[in-house]
């Protein structure tokens, strides 16, 4: 059963993935419940040599 799922392509419908990002905080409010520092990580990985797409620990 894993490899059949493994194998099969994942298509979240788009109802489902508006209504998730509608969910997640811009950066207002996480400034508004405590967050000093808030910063995109398009800007982090931009800048920083520690991140990089696709590696991992």
């Amino acid at each position: 059963m894993e490899a059949q799922n493994a194998g099969r392509d994942r298509v979240v419908p788009l109802h489902i993935v508006r209504e998730h990002h509608q969910l997640l905080p811009d950066a207002d409010q996480l400034h508004r419940e405590g967050f000093t520092a808030v910063h995109p990580i398009s800007e982090l990985l931009a800048t920083s040599g520690a991140l990089r797409l696709g590696t991992r620990r």
